[in-house]
Parts: structure tokens; C-alpha cells; sequence
């Protein structure tokens, strides 16, 4: 779908794809008091300098967001254009009846076109024409367990900027949401944060998405 949308070859294995496995249901908890919900999603931008960025991975969203009432077997496609602002495309993706009219369509397209090709092409893969994810800026949902859960939260400031504080009754757990950085950058702030001593581990990093 990159490959259409930008018209030039995105490598499927050089896109940074993330699974729900570190997901658990306190991070759901959290999204919830913070009227957010947490959605696999697969993004793709195009950058002024060309440059395509595309990545699979949990993400915390609104939920405001169209997206966030996408459940069960239905798909959604939020495609934002300059021009067009934000469509929607919602349906059935699963199911023996959605699995059929699709295997139904292609075999009716096939033969109505059979004397006629329709040609659906895209440039051949340029050099450094994929954006590294650790160079994108995005918000971050962070989760740690802690000893001391005043202390963990004054420190955030002085490591990742000014967060937003997303609270529950939990014991020893902090978990905020940063401002806008890149991943790269974040992963070294990770690293200082995670050597205080009230600070035990890291627990959950989900992308957040506005």
C-alpha cells in the first residue's frame, strides 16, 4: 500500500513491525483513565524530502479517533491527504462471507479485464528512501515500576520534558506520557532515567499517536 500511495518500492523487510505480545491489560487500564485506546496499527508518511516512513506497532490513540471504534473483525484505513483532509474506510476484514466476496471480486475483475491489462506500477527502490523510525518524533506512553513514585515522577521533567501524568491507584508504578521526541533520543534518556535508584524497570513503551 506505501508502494501505491508514494509511487516508488518500499521493502516490506526493512519496515520496523512491533506485535501486541508486551501489551498487558494495566496498559489498557492506563489508556482508558487517559480516554485513549491502544490499536495495532501500520502507518506510512511521506516526508518533504522524499524520504518514506513506515512502521507497524501498537499505538495509543483518542478516542476521538476514528480508529479507536475499529474493533473485532472489521478494518479501518485513515488515509490524510493535503487537499483531501482525513477519509475513512471501514469493513469486514475477516469472516468466511467478507473472504468470499473478496475472492469473488478479484475473479470478476479478472475476466472483465481479461482482454486488457491494468497497469498498477511504482519506481524501483531508491537509496535511503526509508526513514529510520528512531528519527521520527512521536509521544511516548512510558510505564516503570518504582520504589518511590513522588520522587519518579519529579524526575521525569529533567529527562524527558514536561509529561502528562496519567494516574491510577497502582503501587510503585508511575506512568506519563512525554512530549514530542525522536525514538532515538527517548532511548537514551531511557537509559539515564533507568539508572535512579527509585526507578526498578521499565514495564511498557507504546507509541502515541494524536
Amino acid at each position: 500500500m506505501s508502494s501505491l500511495a508514494f509511487g516508488k518500492h518500499i521493502d516490506p523487510n526493512k519496515i520496523h513491525t512491533e506485535g501486541i505480545t508486551n501489551i498487558s491489560l494495566s496498559d489498557v487500564e492506563y489508556a482508558k483513565a487517559d480516554n485513549r485506546a491502544i490499536k495495532l496499527l501500520g502507518r506510512s508518511e511521506i516526508f518533504e524530502d522524499g524520504r518514506v516512513f513506515a512502521m507497524v506497532s501498537p499505538c495509543m490513540i483518542q478516542n476521538t479517533n476514528q480508529l479507536a471504534n475499529v474493533e473485532d473483525v472489521y478494518n479501518g484505513i485513515l488515509v490524510a491527504g493535503d487537499s483531501l483532509g482525513e477519509v475513512m474506510f471501514y469493513g469486514r476484514g475477516a469472516g468466511k462471507l467478507p473472504t468470499a466476496s473478496a475472492v469473488v471480486a478479484d475473479v470478476i475483475d479478472a475476466v472483465k479485464h481479461l482482454q486488457r491489462r491494468l497497469w498498477f506500477y511504482w519506481g524501483p527502490e531508491q537509496e535511503n528512501c526509508m526513514m529510520d523510525y528512531r528519527d521520527v518524533e512521536t509521544r511516548f506512553y512510558l510505564r516503570f515500576s518504582c520504589t518511590d513514585k513522588a520522587m519518579a515522577m519529579e524526575l521525569t521533567s529533567g529527562y524527558f520534558g514536561y509529561c502528562h501524568d496519567i494516574r491510577l491507584n497502582v503501587p510503585n508504578e508511575v506512568a506519563f506520557i512525554t512530549p514530542l521526541k525522536e525514538e532515538g533520543q527517548l532511548l537514551l534518556q531511557l537509559e539515564e532515567y533507568q539508572k535512579k535508584e527509585c526507578i526498578t524497570s521499565l514495564s511498557s513503551k507504546i507509541r502515541v499517536i494524536e
